[in-house]
């Protein structure tokens, strides 16, 4: 039977410590080398660039008048009153807007005037072709004479003149209607506006 004594054993303790203490050394030292240090940059006030909304200008420098490429002067072409007007000075409009409104009671009243005259005359007008054609097959007949086909035949000319002249008549009427509107003639800016509401034109 062989004895050992302690010193020996402890001797061999601190000898193990020591190479564990290495070992994990050499981990630490590996790993560090594994995993380099992330890089730390700095930006400069060079390289910082501000965005805003602005307007950019380019090309030479011209000098001039500035002029529309389409004008118009806009006249009333029927008198009366103002009652309303529809734009402002700057203010854009488009093609047919309604710029003002003249007073058209007395354009509203000739137009019905010369609408009614219109329908009467056609109404006789009518009539009268009638009347001729019975009048032309009762002369064929020999149940008429020559002068009543021709009365007839005068009377139906006097009605389709006088449709006419109705037609004419209203035509007129139903202009000036219209014409107490004043309208743009095409899309644009009212540069100028010239009456107001309560004048005469």
């Amino acid at each position: 039977m062989t004895r050992t004594t302690g010193r020996p054993v402890a001797a061999t303790l601190h000898t193990l410590a020591a190479l564990s203490l290495v070992a994990l050394a050499a981990c630490k030292r590996g790993d560090a080398a594994a995993t380099p240090p992330a890089a730390i940059s700095t930006v400069g006030r060079e390289a910082i660039a501000i965005v805003r909304p602005d307007t950019i200008e380019s090309g030479p420098v011209v000098q001039g008048t500035i002029v529309p490429e389409r004008d118009a002067k806009l006249r009333a072409q029927v008198g009366g009153n103002v009652l309303r007007t529809f734009a402002e000075q700057g203010e854009h409009v488009a093609a047919g807007a309604v710029l003002a409104q003249i007073d058209d009671r007395t354009y509203r009243d000739a137009w019905l005037s010369a609408k009614s005259a219109l329908s009467t005359a056609q109404n006789s007008a009518d009539i009268s072709t009638r009347e001729l054609a019975r009048a032309d097959r009762l002369f064929k007949e020999g149940a008429i004479a020559n002068r009543d086909l021709e009365l007839a035949s005068r009377s139906n000319m006097s009605a389709l003149s006088a449709v006419e002249d109705a037609k004419s008549r209203y035509a007129t009427a139903d202009e000036n209607l219209g014409r107490t509107k004043i309208t743009s003639p095409f899309a644009g800016v009212v540069s100028e506006r010239g009456v107001s509401a309560g004048d005469v034109v």
